[in-house]
Parts: structure tokens; sequence; C-alpha cells
């Protein structure tokens, strides 16, 4: 049995006010204790409109980095790119002084991409202070897909790398994520998604009834870990 605090609201208008307060507080805390503070964000739909409201919040976004938790390799000017999504909604208003690290090398396979993302993987030799993932309806996170051929290495707490590239088998372009280690170090961990089918699915995982990536990430997760849901 999985556990996790749960931050239940009953649309989402209020529960991305809700989490986009919740990750500025813990922003204006981090920088106040350590003079910075790390934020690593997910791409997809469902974070649009919080990302958007967390541009606008009063903090000195000049002391916080923001980084990926994945990346599609793709182009940042395609519609796919989490990079575009995340400039189009979060690099803006107060959030547009934020120093923001992505994940994608032009002309470069993933595989090989390493070496060029050393200002990420440089910033990821300490804990993420905030780490904002969503979950697929394969329980898939970040881009640590259940199908990937290689998955029981990817989930593998124990290896050094803090990027790796996935291929996954049921969804579309190569892939950049975060580690699995890097990702259970993060100090305080929300889970954004919304909908029913998602949570039943989150439900399952929890009681033990179906393995799934975010699952292990929630188990084996060093810090807090908080579930924010809305309809």
């Amino acid at each position: 049995m999985i556990s996790l605090d749960e931050y239940l609201y009953s649309d989402r208008e209020r529960l991305d006010t809700a989490l986009s307060q919740a990750v500025a507080d813990t922003l204006r805390h981090c920088i106040g204790q350590s003079g910075s503070a790390c934020l690593a964000v997910s791409g997809g739909s469902t974070p649009r409109n919080m990302l958007a409201q967390l541009s606008r919040q009063d903090l000195d976004w000049s002391k916080v980095y923001v980084l990926l938790a994945d990346e599609r390799w793709v182009d940042p000017v395609s519609e796919r790119s989490n990079e575009r999504m995340v400039r189009e909604c979060l690099l803006q208003n107060q959030a547009a002084a934020a120093d923001f690290k992505g994940l994608y090398v032009p002309d470069c396979p993933a595989k090989d991409a390493i070496a060029a993302l050393k200002p990420v993987t440089d910033i990821l030799e300490k804990p993420l202070d905030i780490l904002l993932l969503g979950m697929g309806e394969d329980g898939h996170t970040a881009s640590l897909f259940p199908c990937a051929k290689n998955i029981t290495s990817l989930l593998d707490a124990d290896i050094a790398e803090k990027l790796v590239p996935v291929i996954p088998e049921t969804a579309p372009d190569e892939r950049m994520s975060l580690s699995f280690g890097s990702l259970i170090q993060a100090r305080f961990i929300c889970l954004h998604i919304a909908g029913e089918m998602k949570r039943d699915v989150l439900q399952k995982i929890m009681a033990g009834q179906k393995e799934a990536p975010v699952g292990s990430v929630i188990q084996e997760a060093k810090g807090s870990v908080r579930l924010y849901w809305a309809p």
C-alpha cells in the first residue's frame, strides 16, 4: 500500500489556484533559506493554466532555476514540445526573469546529448526543491514509460545518471527524462492530475493492484509527496 497527502478540489480552477500558490510559497521559502530555488515542471495540457497562474506570482524569479521533468525530442517550435509550452505558459509576466534550462539539443539524438546538457546535470547535483509531475493513463510519469524496453533499469535508484534518454513503444517521439534517482530526490513532489479516469488508475496503483512508474516514484520519494486533483 502506497500513501501520499491528497489535496482534492471540486473544479480545475480551484485546483490550479491552490497549486500555484503552494508552489510560489515553497519557492519563496527556498529562496529565503538558501538564496535560490529549483523548480522542475512537466508538460502536457493539464498544467497549462496552473503555470500561467504561477507566472503571475510575486517572488524573486531571478533566483529560480526552471527545468523540465522531461522533453520530447522535437524542435522547441513544435506543438509537441514541452519547452514551447513552458515558455508560453510559465516564462511570462513575473516568471520571465527565471533562469530556464531546456533539455533539447538540436541536431543530436537524445542518446548522445547528455554531455551537451551539463548545465542541467550540474543543477541536478543537488535535490530539486519542487518537482511538478503529471501521470498518464498507463501510469507513466515524466518520460518513464512502463512500455520502455529498459524500464527496469530506468527505475533503478542507484544509477548515477541525472538524465536518461527513453524510447517509449506506445507514445510518439524519443524522449529525454530526469532519471528516477533525480526524481525521487526532490524535496517536494506535487502530482498534478485531473479527471476520474486518472484518479481511478492512481487508486489502483496506490492499492498495489497495478504496477507503474508513478507508483515507484511515490513509494521511493525522499521528500514529501502531494496529490493535487480535480475532476
